[in-house]
């Protein structure tokens, strides 16, 4: 579970990051601009930020004691909140996310924000000790340069500086090589520990970077911890440095770590076992309308077991202990995501019309098999 939960973190922190840009001469003033949303999710933990117009969730906060929850509820895995400007105002969407894979989200509140500290009060209805947020200062500023360590032939990275309200930096990684890059690993290290990691891949059976082509990403810069606001967002800590550790090409190939590239297969390996499953559905008598299909597709399954994965033993033997989990959590994260799409395009709750089921399907199938196709 929190090998999943780590996963997910990694992809929820490259989408939700967003960078500010220059103000236009007839722009209108915008809070997003200046501010941004001060978190204080954990007290005594290191508060959070993040920009206005995007979302984050949290899965550090404490639990309020004694708390019961209802016969068949599920207990909540992390908070969510959204943030988006609405005439002249900040408002905040707070969600809970629950389930063994966070695959449920609830509604817990609406609130709107200034700079006088709020608290979420509502999340007391859901076993959470309310956080606290509002609005602290946080003008446009360029963070440093990170240090790249890069430990590939074939990818050449360079760092470009953002200005930004929270402080970021872009990489852009070229594919020198002739072959298609399917991912790389990377992570990033300050004064001593690790801050983030991630595996930038595609989910849809297409390369990430192409032989020639580049790839480019805004990363957040760290900042300096602070568990007592000062009405300002903490300034960035100098000494970032980046490591992109391997490189995987399409063909299954790679140069780097050994036990990134595993990882990495795992995800693949996950994508593979899902468009199996789906595609044997989509071939099957319930396909003949969706009256029949729905209920069939609600019912399949998306977990992954240590035997769904065994070829990724043979292909990486004599894996550390415990990387038998790790793998099969990335499998699992991966085949999740394609069931989500696939319940929510045909599943019971979207109704199909009649008229258009059938190309629906074939073009379904078609996507399914050239993804699967694609994978080695």
């Amino acid at each position: 579970m929190k090998q999943i939960k780590l996963l997910l973190s990694v992809l929820i922190l490259l989408v939700a990051l967003q960078t500010a840009g220059f103000a236009q001469e007839n722009k209108e003033p915008s809070l997003a601009d200046n501010y941004v949303l001060e978190v204080m999710y954990s007290k005594g933990s290191p508060l959070a930020y993040q920009r206005i117009g995007g979302w984050t969730w949290y899965d550090g906060f404490r639990r309020a004691p004694g708390f019961e929850r209802s016969a068949g509820g599920r207990p909540v895995e992390a908070v969510k909140i959204y943030t988006r400007e609405e005439s002249g105002t900040v408002k905040i969407k707070v969600t809970i996310l629950s389930g063994a894979d966070i695959e449920f989200e609830n509604l817990v509140s609406e609130y709107t924000v200034g700079t006088e500290k709020i608290t979420l009060s509502e999340l007391a209805k859901f076993g959470v000790v309310p956080f606290e947020v509002g609005l602290v200062r946080s003008p446009a500023t360029t963070a440093y340069i990170p240090k790249v360590n890069n430990d590939t032939k074939s990818l050449v990275v360079s760092i470009e500086p953002v200005v930004a309200n929270l402080p970021a930096y872009k990489i852009r990684v070229l594919n020198s090589s002739a072959k298609p890059v399917a991912g790389f690993s990377y992570n990033t290290f300050l004064e001593g520990r690790r801050r983030y990691s991630g595996m930038p891949q595609q989910f849809d059976g297409t390369p990430l970077i192409n032989p020639g082509g580049f790839y480019e990403k805004v990363f957040p810069y760290a900042l300096q911890s602070t568990t007592q606001s000062t009405g300002e967002v903490p300034p960035p800590i100098p000494g970032l440095q980046l490591n992109v550790l391997t490189v995987i090409f399409t063909d299954g190939t790679y140069e780097g770590e050994r036990l990134d590239a595993a990882r990495f297969r795992g995800y693949k390996m996950g994508e593979k076992i899902q468009l199996t499953r789906i595609l044997e559905i989509l071939r099957s008598k319930s396909a003949a309308s969706w009256d029949t299909l729905a209920p069939s597709v609600d019912a399949l399954t998306y977990k992954v077991t240590v035997s769904d994965i065994e070829p990724l033993f043979k292909e990486f033997p004599g894996l550390p202990e415990g990387e038998t989990e790790n793998l099969r959590s990335a499998a699992e994260v991966s085949a999740n995501k394609i069931e989500k799409d696939f319940v929510g395009t045909f599943g019971t709750g979207k109704k199909i019309d009649p008229t258009v089921f059938s190309p629906a399907v074939n073009a379904a199938i078609a996507k399914c098999q050239n993804w699967l196709d694609s994978l080695p």
